[in-house]
């Protein structure tokens, strides 16, 4: 005589065979192909901000050393015109020098 299984044991085996698989989504396909795509351009947007963000920091440096260069000038041209300040008179005779 056969032994029958255990019924707790066999229930998801005999299941398996009366499940109909199926997709999780009818535009399963469809909605995998968008999500990729979707990504590709979010890779290709954030390489592009990369790639501006990098121009923005090089236009920024040549502000900064420009800015630095002219100032550099400033303070020398200053410093210059404090030493023949001492012997120049003063336009208003008023105003202390």
């Amino acid at each position: 005589m056969k032994k029958k299984p255990n019924q707790a044991h066999a229930w998801p085996s005999l299941m398996l065979g009366k499940i109909k698989m199926r997709r999780p989504f009818p535009f399963h396909g469809v909605l995998t192909t968008l999500l990729c795509v979707v990504a590709i351009f979010q890779i290709w947007f954030v390489a592009r901000l990369d790639d501006e963000l990098k121009e923005a920091r090089r236009e920024i440096a040549a502000l900064q050393k420009r800015l630095d260069e002219e100032s550099y000038i400033r303070s020398r041209w200053i410093q210059q015109n404090q030493l023949s300040r001492e012997q120049v008179i003063p336009r208003n005779a008023g105003e202390a020098p």
